[in-house]
Order: C-alpha cells, then structure tokens, then sequence
C-alpha cells in the first residue's frame, strides 16, 4: 500500500483529534502571578546577578551559534541547488521550468521560497547567503516569539521569558540547518506565526469569564492573519495544512461568543472560527490548487509521487528520521513531555502544539525522507516542543531565582542547569567547533562529496557549450545549477515522465529517447553499480541489463572519485563535437580513467547485443 493512503489521512486524523481536544480543555487554575507567591523585592545585588546571568546565558548561546555558523560555512546541500535553479530562471523571466526549453515542471517543494529567491537571484545575488540571512533571521524571530508567549501566555517572569526565547532560538541544531540553504527555517517561523497569532488572540490568560469579552474585530482581524499565515506555510512546505485544525480550534476557545457559555454562542463561534481561518486558508488554497491544476496538468509535485507514491508505511527513511530528531533533541523533548502535563495555565496551547508535532511525526512516518540532513524534516516542530517546554522551565528558573538564603548560588545553579538543557553545544563539542571554525592551519583539507561535487560542477560549466548539452544525472542539484545544462533527472523530482511512470522498461526507453550527451553513470568504489539511489531507476542493477539501455552509443570517458560514491561520465558517441568533450571531460573533469569501468560498459554493450 501507498505510504500517502496512509500517511495524509492518518496524520489529518491526529490533528483533528487534537482540535478536538483543544475545545474541551478549559485552564482550570486562576491567573498566576509572574512573580512565585511570597517572594520578597530582590534586592539589588541579587537583582544584578540575575541579569548578568540571563545576558551571559544569551551570549554564550549566541556564540555557540556563530561557532557553528562557522564551522559549517562550507556546507553545500544538493537539494538546496534545486530551488535556486528555479528561482534564477523564474528570475530571468522563464518561468517555473527546470530546462529552458521545456514545459513547466513542479519539482521544488517550496514554491513560495522560490518566489522568494527569484529577485535576489536576478538582482545577482548568491542564493545561498540570501537563503542562509533569511534561516538566521527566522530563528532569531522564533526565539523572539516564544519569549513573548512566555511572558504574556504562561506569565513568565522577564528573565524566565527571555531564556525560553533563547532556549527555543538554538534547540533543533537551528544553526545547522540555516548553513543548508533550504526553505525549513522560514516554514518554522510562519507555522510558528500562524500558531502565535491563534494563541494571541485570546486573552493573556486566566478565567476568561473574570475579564471583559474580547473585541470582536479584535478577533477577527487575528483569526484571519491566522489562516493567512498558515497559507503562506503551505505554499513553503504542503504539509502546513497539518495545523489547521488546530488553529481553527485555538480560534474557536478565544471567540468572545465562546467565552460567555450557552450552547448557541457555542455553535456561533465554531462557525465563525471555520469561517476566519478556515476560509482565509481553504479559498487562496484551492485558488492556489487551480492554477496548479492549470499551469502543471496536476495538482500532486513530483516530490509526492517520489517520497510517498511507492514508500511502504512506515517507511523505513521516515521511521529513521522520526527517531533520530526525537534522539538529537532529547532534552527538549523530555521538558516538552512534562510540560503537557504540567499544572497550571495555557492548557489549551498546550494540547494544540502537542496535537501538531503528533500529526506531523505521523505524517513523515509515511514519506521516503530523502537527505533528511540534520534532522532538517523534523526541525519545524521543535519551536511547538518549546512552547510545551516552557512551563517546566519557567518554574524551575522562578523557583532557583526566588529571593531568600543562598539567592546569588540559587541563581548561579539556575544558569548552569539551563546551559545543560538547552546548549546546541556541549563543553567537548563547542571546544572542538571553536578551534576548528578559528584554526588557521592552511593544509587543503581532503575534499569531501559535495565538495568534490561543485568542483566538478565548475569544471563542467567551464566547457564552451555545456548549455546546449544535455546530462542524465541524479543528483540533480548543483550541477545542473552551475552548468545550466539541459538535465534529464533519473530520480524524477523534475521530470514528469520518470515521477509518474513505474514501468521500467518504459522508463529506460524515455531516458535513452531523451539523448543525453553525458550520463553520469554512478558505482561504488569497487565499480558495481548501487542499489541504494533514490527514485524509480535507483536500483542501478534493476534496468542496466534491459534491451532497453542503448550502452552502444556511448564511450567511456573517465571517473571522479569521491568518499560516497563514483560518478563514471559516459559521452554519446554523436554529441555535438564528441571528440572535443571526451577529450575534455578525461583531462579537466575526471580524476583518472579506470579499466573496472571500461569492463563493466564492454559487458553491458556485449550483453545487449546478444539479446
């Protein structure tokens, strides 16, 4: 069975259930002081320790974030390259389409960041610093956010507000995932918006029926830029409609009508909540869907029919990646897991963040989470886990920072076990960053994959003409971005043809009818092919045998070798100028010409004919 049959409706399924919940949780205790009952006015000495504290905990998390910044400055994420590509044609005025000369194709995931891109990239802008300023900016804006929540929601003391934002600003390894270059940390900022405009709408806590009822405009206005927001995170990433039920209810709870009781204000509020952020997200959202329908002939992008279409549930890549970001952030977690639970306040928040990172760890219990690097699927989560965090973090810091005996200590042992719950970095691994990202040794390092990958990306686009070639390749991500060749990808997140059809002998005949001048021909260091690629054609030994696979229109033209895997690089013998390109790839792209490879197409070419 199809991961998405069962995946969607059962990730849907949990977010319902959690909206759900969310209307019959009513915060059973009266508003709470920000300040612990019976403490006394700190004193000044104390007064200042706690400050120096709270802005030493922010400086030493912010640096632990510029250490990591710097130590993975490097960092070059292939999928990345996708969007940017998108993004420099739709710039240049060519429209959503991997190769120029063909039709649209939806094979990004994030069409607003694309949009997005586009400008910077046309003004000349490297994508990547844009991308990487913009992931920055979203984790600061995150942490912002939360410390306001905890303040005005959870009434947290000011200090105890500001370390939450800064615990949920560095949790996830937010910095990380900002070196990628991916759209993930602008898609957390605007479901963590939407989320936050929901719980703001209320009041900033207690017994709803103590206070004057909430302006109706007041809250229409909210709902509204609620359901806004959340589409704005769907045309980011499609699974935001995950939390859409749970923003309509947190909507419902905070409707004046709601608060004053009686089962017809009831239904009248669960209305309006459906019509202000229902409607402000389902109407753009099925405009959005017609001009899918019309502009690409589908409504699914091809990276459904890629990560979903064939996956087993659970899907062993997705059951991986579930596991290992509940294991990278296991502090958070744990606190999260108390938090639900915790008396007190803002019981309905809670269930809602709860019932959201449910929902989207089902979700991607279904998905074939391809390059899922640092945990980058997952992350958008992580400022809903804090948000649960916070009030086994507010009570713990209130209590330790309580005036009384052994205060300044109290204070100090405070800080530290917050550095122990929330540090990106530990003391080992910070010490190992911080020499690493300040060393000043000027021996070349050994270049690792990507890095072997965008030097050959370079040497390729420095080839007069690569624009008029055509490459079959997979990783389809930063070569064909600096090549700006034409790419047939044989994973199919940008073809059509190869994300629809699972016939392979249909497959196989498509890419050889395509006529790629080169095809990037990967193996293993021992030069048998893999089986591990992503796709319907990954399974390299599957289709090289089928009658299909014209090997004989094809010479061998060298290897690069990484510390992953080889790309061997075949040129079709009729190649506009054939002799030119071998020549050139053998001396400026291949790293050496290796007989194992010239076995294996011999055998290949020997074997095709003899069928």
């Amino acid at each position: 069975m199809s991961a998405g049959v069962v995946a969607v409706p059962l990730a849907f399924g949990i977010a319902f259930v959690a909206g759900a919940a969310v209307l019959r949780v009513r915060d059973k205790m009266a508003r709470e002081r920000s300040v612990p009952t019976g403490a006394a006015v700190a004193n000044a000495t104390t007064r200042l320790v706690r400050s120096l504290l709270v802005f030493s905990i922010i400086g030493l998390l912010s640096a632990c974030g510029v250490v990591i910044l710097i130590a993975f400055r490097d960092t070059i994420f292939d999928d990345a390259f996708i969007l940017y590509r998108y993004a420099r044609h739709l710039g240049f005025g060519h429209g959503l389409v991997w190769n120029l000369d063909e039709a649209p194709v939806e094979g990004y995931t994030s069409f607003l960041m694309v949009v997005l891109l586009a400008p910077f990239v046309r003004a000349g802008l490297d994508p990547l610093i844009v991308s990487r300023a913009l992931g920055i900016a979203s984790v600061a804006v995150i942490g912002i956010l939360t410390g306001v929540m905890a303040r005005r929601t959870f009434g947290a003391t000011r200090s105890a507000a500001w370390l939450c934002g800064a615990a949920a600003a560095t949790a996830g390894r937010a910095f990380e995932i900002t070196t990628l270059g991916m759209e993930t940390p602008v898609y957390a900022l605007a479901l963590f918006l939407a989320y936050w405009l929901a719980v703001a709408t209320g009041r900033d806590g207690g017994d709803a029926r103590s206070d004057a009822a909430l302006d109706a405009r007041r809250w229409w206005r909210r709902s509204v830029g609620c359901g806004a927001m959340l589409f704005a995170a769907f045309l980011l990433r499609p699974e935001a409609a995950l939390l859409g039920p749970v923003l309509c209810a947190l909507a419902i709870t905070r409707h004046p009508r709601y608060l004053n009781g009686g089962s017809h204000n009831t239904a009248r509020a669960i209305v309006d909540g459906v019509l202000a952020v229902g409607l402000a997200f389902l109407l753009p959202t099925l405009l959005y869907a017609g001009w899918k329908l019309l502009f690409f002939g589908s409504l699914l992008p091809n990276a459904f029919l890629i990560k979903m279409g064939d996956a087993s549930f659970p899907s062993q890549l997705g059951l991986a990646s579930v596991l290992g970001y509940l294991q990278g952030a296991r502090r958070l977690v744990l606190l999260a897991a108390v938090g639900l639970f915790w008396p007190g306040r803002a019981h309905a928040e809670r269930v809602a963040a709860a019932g959201f990172v449910a929902a989207t760890a089902f979700f991607f219990l279904g998905v074939d989470t391809l390059m899922d690097a640092s945990g980058r699927f997952l992350y958008p989560v992580t400022p809903f886990l804090a948000v649960l965090a916070i009030s086994p973090l507010r009570a713990g810091l209130e209590w330790l920072w309580a005036d009384g005996r052994w205060a300044v200590s109290r204070a100090l042992l405070a800080a530290a076990l917050f550095l122990a719950a929330v540090s990106p970095l530990g003391p080992g691994a910070a010490w190992h960053f911080a020499r690493t990202a300040l060393s000043s040794d000027s021996a070349p390092p050994r270049l690792v994959f990507m890095e072997k990958i965008v030097l050959v990306a370079h040497r390729l686009a420095a080839y007069d003409g690569i624009r008029d070639l055509t490459i079959a390749y997979g990783d389809a991500g930063v070569i064909p971005y600096f090549t700006d060749a034409r790419i047939v990808d044989t994973v199919g997140l940008n073809d059509n043809v190869i994300a629809r059809e699972r016939d392979l002998g249909r497959l196989v005949q498509y890419v050889f009818d395509r006529q790629p001048d080169i095809i990037v021909f990967p193996t293993l260091p021992d030069f048998t092919p893999p089986t591990f690629g992503h796709g319907p054609l990954g399974n390299w030994p599957a289709w090289i045998h089928r009658p299909e696979c014209r090997w004989d229109r094809y010479t061998y033209a060298g290897t690069t070798t990484t510390d992953f895997y080889y790309l061997n690089f075949l040129v079709r013998r009729e190649a506009p100028d054939a002799d030119r390109l071998v020549a050139f790839v053998t001396e400026q792209v291949a790293d050496l010409r290796a007989p194992e490879m010239e076995a294996l197409l011999a055998d290949l070419v020997r074997r095709r004919r003899a069928q």
